[in-house]
């Protein structure tokens, strides 16, 4: 049931009786883009959790027997961070290689040469995660995030991260230049506004690491709407679909007297939409803190039926 956006255009319009108008259908889209930041700001959608745990690849790229390697994608290194693990589609680098340093968006350097006699075009694959670097505390966090879910360290050590507010580690330290162990983490920005560039939040690590180590990041991320198809779910899609009607007709007939019955319908099917959402788990959800006992599959002392026939 998945539905390209060229379509949701189509569908969106016909609220006014525009399917067919070019116009209408580019407002249309507007609407859809409007309806999905709103819903963005109502509910940490589920559909819309990744992490930083899969590599990713950059194409177009050309690499010869020296360390520097050049894409010629526009802000196509934006992702990369120093410490990840590099490779190509071809022989050229070897085994192991990681990036060194960041020029630009367009231009890194590897800590290893590349060994091919002559430059090649080829694609690059980055490794995911974070690498964190001893004395580095802030990182780039990739262009579609929006909020965290949780962060742990999955290599040095292996400990769970907990989320600080910037005002709160102002507060409580002292200072901040002190390298130590990493025990929390924030989400910051310390760049202006830049409104041609990627716009990336940073992740600070406090305290500013003293070592090595890895981060593994869950994270919601935005909705995209460059890519050929809507992006919902399709338990979702009339929903989010019929949001964005709304917001066509608000913008192009504010007095219709069909709105406040589709918002009303609109703003239920939401509602039941966001409990689905929340309930994620179905049946075997249980909404209350867990023993460690019960989460490694121990159900030793318990005391609650698990049906309703009342048998354990």
């Amino acid at each position: 049931m998945s539905m390209t956006l060229a379509n949701a255009d189509i569908y969106i319009s016909r609220i006014i009786g525009g399917s067919g108008d070019t116009g209408i259908k580019a407002q249309a889209r507007d609407a859809l883009t409007s309806a999905m930041e709103e819903l963005l700001h109502r509910n940490n959608w589920t559909y819309l959790r990744q992490d930083t745990s899969l590599s990713f690849t950059v194409g177009t790229g050309t690499t010869d027997t020296n360390t520097t390697l050049i894409t010629s994608v526009a802000d196509g290194f934006k992702n990369v961070l120093v410490g990840m693990t590099v490779a190509d589609d071809g022989t050229d680098i070897p085994a192991g290689t990681k990036v060194a340093s960041i020029e630009s968006n367009t231009s890194l350097t590897m800590d290893t040469a590349a060994t091919g006699g002559t430059s090649a075009t080829v694609t690059f694959t980055f490794g995911g995660t974070i690498p964190i670097v001893s004395g580095t505390e802030y990182y780039n966090l990739p262009s579609a995030f929006w909020k965290p879910m949780s962060a742990r360290l999955i290599s040095a050590r292996k400990d769970e991260l907990s989320y600080v507010p910037p005002g709160r580690y102002d507060a409580t330290s002292y200072d901040q230049t002190v390298q130590g162990t990493v025990v929390a983490y924030t989400i910051y920005n310390a760049n202006v506004f830049d409104a041609s560039g990627t716009q990336q939040t940073k992740i600070r690590f406090i305290h500013k690491p003293g070592a090595a180590d890895v981060c593994l990041l869950k994270y919601y991320r935005l909705p995209d709407l460059t890519g050929t198809y809507v992006d919902v779910p399709d338990e979702y899609l009339y929903t989010f679909l019929d949001l964005g009607r709304v917001h066509l007709l608000r913008t192009k007939d504010a007095g219709s007297r069909r709105l406040p019955i589709l918002i009303r319908d609109v703003e239920q099917r939401i509602a039941r939409a966001i409990s689905a959402d929340r309930e994620e788990g179905g049946d075997a959800q249980m909404d209350r803190f867990n023993t460690p006992n019960e989460l490694e599959g121990g159900h030793e002392g318990r005391i609650w039926p698990t049906n309703y026939l009342g048998r354990s």
